[in-house]
């Protein structure tokens, strides 16, 4: 790959395979420079082989500022329509079929059925032991000293928390 640093900013493909391949210090190079250089960026989708078709491709937003602005503002931005992931992994999958990936009416039926279980007071009940959770999480891989943030983590926290709250057993997570 070449040397970000030497890498026109317009010839950055976040849908490029190799770019995920990369070491994370390339891949975080890359996105310094996106935000940097252009922080909005077209990204066109890849070829897949059938029976995947080329998407309309996606824009790419990589500053904080930017999401959260495209966050609030649903009648000009969305989630809802996709973009194509070959081969992707099941968790990934199981991600994009969740509702964090989907736009209103659809997000807000979805919504309308959880908050309750989400309200501050439910929330600062349960805080006390998902921040004991959360630390065991952490104990338990701190010795490796890095991983996959979301695989050991950021999965394995909510629904360990979701699944106390619905009251499935441990042995069933």
């Amino acid at each position: 790959m070449t040397m970000v640093s030497d890498l026109p900013v317009d010839e950055i493909k976040l849908s490029d395979q190799e770019l995920w391949k990369a070491p994370i210090a390339v891949r975080e190079a890359v996105f310094a420079k996106l935000r940097a250089e252009k922080p909005i960026s077209f990204q066109e989708e890849p070829e897949y082989e059938a029976p995947i078709p080329k998407g309309p491709g996606y824009w790419a937003l990589t500053r904080h500022k930017d999401i959260w602005a495209a966050s609030r503002n649903p009648e000009l931005f969305c989630s809802g329509q996709g973009s194509n992931i070959g081969d992707m992994p099941l968790e990934i999958a199981e991600f994009f079929g969740s509702m964090i990936a989907l736009d209103a009416p659809k997000h807000t039926r979805l919504r309308m059925i959880v908050q309750k279980a989400f309200t501050p007071k439910v929330v600062a009940a349960i805080e006390e032991d998902g921040r004991r959770k959360a630390k065991a999480i952490v104990d338990e891989h701190a010795a490796r000293g890095e991983g996959d943030f979301v695989q050991l983590f950021a999965a394995p926290l909510p629904l360990q928390i979701i699944c106390e709250m619905m009251g499935i057993p441990r042995d069933q997570w």
